[in-house]
């Protein structure tokens, strides 16, 4: 989602005649900062992914157990016209 708004900050600053050289040092500054953060949260995440994966595991495997349990549910109460 972040990209796509990113992308979209060039649509109100034409609109509203912002000059280029204040718009893309702006936006150099954005992109610069949110690929930062992105970094540095894909390299905490990443040398957390045991710790995540052994908590992240078991709720996975219940979210799909209970996903498949809804869905033979609704094979076996299924009726035909309904």
């Amino acid at each position: 989602m972040t990209p796509t708004l990113r992308s979209l900050v060039s649509i109100p600053a034409g609109l509203f005649g912002m000059p280029l050289v204040p718009f893309l040092i702006w936006s150099t500054i954005g992109t610069a900062g949110w690929t930062a953060a992105l970094a540095v949260g894909g390299h905490v995440l990443g040398e957390q992914a045991g710790a995540i994966d052994r908590w992240l595991g078991p709720v996975s495997i219940g979210v799909i157990g209970l996903m498949v349990a809804f869905y033979l549910y609704r094979v076996l109460t299924w009726r035909k016209g309904d």
